[in-house]
C-alpha cells in the first residue's frame, strides 16, 4: 500500500510496490545543517540506511 505522510516541513512517502521510501525536508536553513539519517525496518530484508 502506498502512503504519504505530511507534517509541515517533513513529508514521507512509502511506495511499497516499488520498494522505495522517500523523505522530503522543506525550507532548510543554516540552522538545519548537520547529519541526517534515514532507515527502514523491514522484517524480511537486510537493514539499510542512508546518510
Amino acid at each position: 500500500k502506498e502512503k504519504w505522510v505530511d507534517d509541515g516541513r517533513f513529508s514521507l512517502y512509502d511506495n511499497t510496490s516499488a520498494a522505495v521510501f522517500t523523505v522530503i525536508i522543506r525550507d532548510l536553513s543554516e540552522q538545519d545543517s548537520g547529519t541526517y539519517q534515514c532507515a527502514s525496518d523491514i522484517s524480511w530484508s537486510k537493514d539499510s540506511y542512508t546518510e
